[in-house]
């Protein structure tokens, strides 16, 4: 009797084995061509993924290198805004003593004083320049209080709008 349970328990163990490997060969069937299909789109996504992210270091690198090249040249350009009353002498004059002014910035990195404007805001806020009359003696001396007035870049060129006023009597005391 123990070969009959054995045979018996040997044949409903083999029928549930041969029943699994059908079900997995079937399902296999079923669904391998979806599963393969979808390992297939994401591995294409893990390649697109690592190639924009390969691009986005590229451009990194390369926005890091022309952004560390900008250095602010020689030519400083500066506008100043007189009254209106006032000679186009003066205002030659003043645009020389303020570039005079700007030249410890030449050579400095253009966003190191993008980042710190406050700087170029004190240096030329509240400057008391005077001004000697022209040649001819025909021009008196004044004494101008500047502000600035803009600060933009153009490339690596540094454009200054500076307002000049002259100081009155009252106020040079």
């Amino acid at each position: 009797m123990k070969t009959s349970t054995q045979i018996q328990a040997f044949r409903i163990a083999v029928s549930l084995a041969l029943g699994m490997m059908a079900g997995l060969a079937i399902m296999n069937l079923l669904y391998g061509e979806k599963l393969d299909a979808l390992y297939l789109e994401r591995n294409n996504l893990y390649y697109r993924n690592n190639e924009k992210f390969k691009k986005i270091q590229m451009l990194e690198k390369d926005l890091d290198k022309r952004n560390d090249n900008q250095y602010i040249g020689q030519d400083i350009s500066v506008e100043v805004q007189l009254p209106e009353n006032e000679s186009r002498f003066y205002q030659d004059q003043l645009r020389q003593e303020v570039q005079e002014l700007m030249q410890p910035f030449v050579g400095k990195s253009v966003h190191w004083i993008s980042d710190h404007p406050e700087v170029l805001d004190s240096m030329l806020g509240k400057r008391i320049i005077q001004l000697e009359g022209d040649q001819t003696g025909t021009h008196t001396p004044k004494v101008f209080h500047l502000k600035l007035k803009y600060l933009t870049f153009v490339g690596s060129k540094l454009k200054i709008w500076v307002i000049a006023q002259e100081k009155t009597g009252k106020e040079k005391e």
